[in-house]
């Protein structure tokens, strides 16, 4: 759940739990007030805690081959899902690891409730 200040033109500008601004595009009938982004959990990055837009703890990971979802939780408690490529080089965070997150431009969408 994100706090959307502002719907023009087809783009928003939304707060991120935690205080993180963003704009992005925004769904035919989005609105300002509270709502939900969609992001592709391919373009949200991992980083050590606090180099990142946002903060999410790892809950769990599922091997997928060649991708690994971790399935974390947001400071806020909002549930979220990152991907990462299963490369072999970078080690999987375990549970419990906080981490830092930043998303891609152009990767999140402001849905309309």
């Amino acid at each position: 759940e994100v706090d959307v200040q502002a719907v023009a033109d087809g783009e928003a500008k939304v707060t991120l739990p935690g205080g993180a601004k963003l704009t992005c595009p925004a769904a035919d009938g989005a609105q300002r007030g509270r709502g939900h982004l969609s992001v592709r959990p391919e373009r949200i990055s991992l980083s050590p805690e606090g180099a990142g837009s946002l903060s999410a703890t790892v809950q769990s990971h599922v091997y997928l081959g060649t991708d690994i979802q971790l399935h974390m939780q947001l400071a806020s408690g909002a549930p979220l899902v990152v991907r990462m490529q299963n490369a072999g080089a970078d080690a999987v965070p375990e549970p419990g690891t906080t981490l830092s997150l930043s998303v891609e431009a152009g990767a999140a969408r402001l849905l309309a409730d």
